[in-house]
């Protein structure tokens, strides 16, 4: 029972906001794919007792595999739900989790029917079942297109399902509603799946045709036709106009309306189809005055493109039909541009502002739609300026990404939609971080590391260092000042090796951090060697060559020499002594452990 909780629990949708519930959704969408088949349920017991609603359901989603499900003895309910759970688990491969022993029980465990139910919505059906396809099925002949019919004379029409599939063989229907109710119609199997049959017609006017196959209407069911014999039909006397015709200031979601007048054609109805640019039929609404031979029509483009509008008038077509009818912008959209940080990157709880200019694009309606990280609509502030320019303002509330969308003349304007990327009030994606210290340094050497956050907003600033051994350094990092947003600290690290220096504003890593450094040893300053030409002793005011040796002392450094003797101003006299301080590649004394400077004399250096 609790892993049957859980299935319903994902698959019925239990969190999805629905009303009702799991159980009331489940069998609203049963009696979606049931009622087409004459078939109806309230509950998830007794209904499903005898197999029938299984088989119909079963068939429903896959016509042919129980075509007969009509047909079936109630009084067989196990029989039929065994058969109709064998053909959803072979061919829609939906598990037997209940048995039919169980649903035949009027007291069946409603928890185990919505389980087992719930595979059904997203079933497929796999290649090779024994359906049937109705959209196969092609109808033809006088009686189905209208073209020479007569009064009192037979209807006659062609049915071929020859591609429908062998399940269907002898399920073809044909229903015939004429002006004063059913029509009786005869029709004859050719044992090839292909069928002949006739209606007919003895009173005046508009015939209906329904063809389907397994309770499913073929492609264009039901066919209208108009039969008229005590007055002539005259469809190039229909006369059509408007600007769902002529598709002129139409633009995608206006409605689309154009008006037939037929008074003078002669007894008969128009029949309208009207299919997009996907040659998908459009949902059209009619209002016909019969009386006064005008039907007014209107259908609504969602998309530019090419619109095909047929129209035939007691069966047949209408002199210009199909109108080929051309949704077109307006505007010149590649004129449109904008500017501003709504459109990029904001701060959340901060009014932001983008601008749109038109001009030279044409005359439109300007549409801003903005959604949120959790997917609300946020309204926007729109002003025109007049001069072809709109100036939007709008406050982000939550932090995340943001779309915008904004179209001119019902089109998208370039680089729409947009990703707006709502930030922290502290926006760390504006801290630059720079210095010597992100470089490399020496153990004991002071690196300095400068962190400018004076274009972040407000918010925190914090800044770690760790040491080779993945543990946090404290005692080598200090900040030394911080002025006009700007903090430098020292960085002095006590152990060679990679060291991670990493910088967070308001929570979040700057761009760059973490930062990846490499800490060199100190230098040895007793195995730097002095080597000097004790035969030619520099001399004041003279060039003089000597050598520094720190092959021993660690990676090398930069050395300044110093040659000078303050209490001798003789310049014949040698100079006493040799003084070289050591320094980094900045010309900054390196310092020793001490703290003192590194300064090396030849008492500390031996002459060689």
């Amino acid at each position: 029972k609790q892993w049957y909780q859980r299935r319903v629990a994902i698959t019925a949708g239990e969190d999805d906001g629905g009303k009702g519930g799991p159980k009331n959704r489940i069998i609203k969408w049963v009696n979606s794919k049931i009622n087409p088949w004459g078939k109806s349920i309230t509950n998830l017991n007794n209904d499903w007792n005898n197999g029938t609603i299984l088989a119909c359901l079963v068939n429903a989603l896959a016509p042919g595999l129980v075509p007969d499900f009509n047909e079936m003895e109630p009084e067989s309910a196990k029989d039929n739900i065994e058969r109709a759970m064998e053909m959803a688990k072979e061919w829609m491969d939906i598990p037997r989790v209940i048995e039919p022993d169980d649903m035949m029980d009027p007291n069946v465990d409603e928890l185990s029917m919505m389980t087992y139910l719930s595979y059904f919505p997203n079933a497929k059906v796999k290649e090779g079942a024994p359906c049937v396809n109705p959209g196969r099925v092609i109808a033809r002949g006088p009686g189905i297109t209208g073209v020479g019919l007569k009064l009192g004379k037979p209807a006659e029409f062609e049915i071929d399902a020859s591609k429908a599939g062998e399940n269907g063989r002898d399920k073809i229907k044909v229903e015939v509603l004429g002006p004063e109710g059913p029509v009786k119609v005869d029709m004859t199997s050719n044992g090839d799946l292909t069928y002949t049959g006739a209606y007919f017609p003895e009173d005046d006017g508009e015939y209906t045709i329904k063809v389907t196959l397994l309770n499913c209407s073929v492609p264009k069911s039901p066919f209208k036709v108009g039969i008229y014999g005590s007055q002539k039909t005259d469809p190039n006397k229909v006369k059509v106009s408007g600007p769902g015709i002529t598709g002129e200031g139409v633009l995608p979601g206006d409605p689309a309306p154009f008006i037939i007048d037929y008074k003078e054609a002669g007894r008969g109805q128009p029949q309208i189809e009207v299919f997009g640019p996907d040659h998908q039929p459009l949902t059209i609404v009619e209002d016909n005055d019969k009386k006064e031979g005008i039907c007014k029509v209107e259908y609504q483009p969602g998309v530019f493109g090419e619109y095909t509008v047929t129209i035939k008038y007691s069966g047949l077509p209408l002199p210009n039909s199909p109108y080929k009818v051309n949704i077109k912008p307006t505007v010149d959209i590649s004129k449109v541009k904008t500017e501003g940080p709504g459109l990029s990157r904001c701060k959340v709880g901060e009014p932001t502002w983008f601008k749109v200019h038109t001009a030279g694009a044409g005359k439109g309606d300007l549409s801003v739609k903005i959604l949120q990280t959790d997917g609300t609509e946020l309204e926007p502030t729109i002003n025109n300026d007049g001069k072809g320019t709109y100036h939007i303002d709008y406050t982000p509330m939550m932090v995340g990404s943001y779309k915008v969308t904004v179209t001119y003349g019902r089109c998208k304007i370039p680089k729409s939609p947009f990703t707006v990327t709502v930030v922290p009030p502290g926006d760390a994606g504006e801290v630059i971080v720079n210095g010597d210290a992100l470089h490399g340094i020496r153990v004991g050497m002071t690196g300095r590391l400068f962190v400018d956050s004076s274009k972040a907003g407000k918010g925190d600033l914090k800044v770690t260092v760790i040491g080779p051994d993945n543990k946090p350094v404290t005692s080598g990092l200090e900040l030394i000042r911080t002025t006009d947003g700007v903090s430098e600290y020292g960085v002095t690290p006590e152990v060679p090796g990679p060291h991670v220096i990493s910088v967070y504003f308001s929570g979040t890593a700057v761009p760059g951090s973490p930062f990846d450094i490499t800490v060199q040893p100190s230098l040895d300053i007793e195995r730097i060697k002095l080597i000097v030409d004790r035969e030619n002793p520099p001399r004041i005011n003279k060039q003089y060559k000597f050598t520094v040796d720190c092959s021993d002392a660690g990676p090398a450094p930069v050395l300044f020499g110093f040659i000078g003797d303050p209490d001798n101003d003789n310049p014949d006299k040698p100079r006493k002594d040799i003084l070289v301080i050591v320094c980094d590649d900045k010309g900054n004394p390196i310092k020793d452990k001490k703290e003192k400077s590194t300064d090396c004399d030849s008492a500390l250096i031996p002459l060689l």
